[in-house]
């Protein structure tokens, strides 16, 4: 398999992956208070990553201290305010509409990073019908 490929398969495995964090979140967040559910999501990544980096013998990068203010930056945005806003926003919608929501992280990485790599007209056409797929779902009386 050719880098690009493997590539590809990882994102389209991570893509699967992500949109079926709502739904799991949905259904958990109905039998245990969201507080509880985020512990348990964050306990369970921690548990993921201390099994890599100790399977990839990674240690030791964790004392590096020029790097710590950029993790705590990353923690806070991410694992803090940014999943916050998710079980916030779940509590407000369908897992269907949050997962389709999720997907558009496609959509904007194009935005961003289409003038940087080199994106087809398949592509970009793909990205534009996605996201008007997202706005019949989302309105669809408009």
């Amino acid at each position: 398999m050719e880098e690009h490929e493997k590539g590809i398969t990882i994102i389209l495995t991570e893509i699967g992956l992500w949109s079926l964090f709502p739904i799991f979140t949905v259904m958990i967040a109905a039998n245990i208070a969201p507080f509880f559910s985020a512990s348990f999501s964050v306990g369970f990544a921690f548990v993921f990553l201390f099994i890599i980096m100790t399977f990839m013998k990674k240690w030791h990068e964790v004392l590096i201290r020029d790097a710590w203010i950029d993790i705590l930056m990353i923690t806070l945005i991410i694992g803090i305010i940014f999943y916050s806003l998710v079980f916030i926003g779940l509590s407000y919608t369908t897992a269907g509409n949050a997962s389709i929501a999720f997907l558009m992280e496609i959509f904007f990485s194009f935005l961003i990073l289409g003038k940087r790599e080199n994106v087809s007209f398949r592509q970009i056409l793909g990205a534009f019908l996605m996201v008007f797929g997202a706005i019949i779902i989302f309105f669809p009386k408009a």
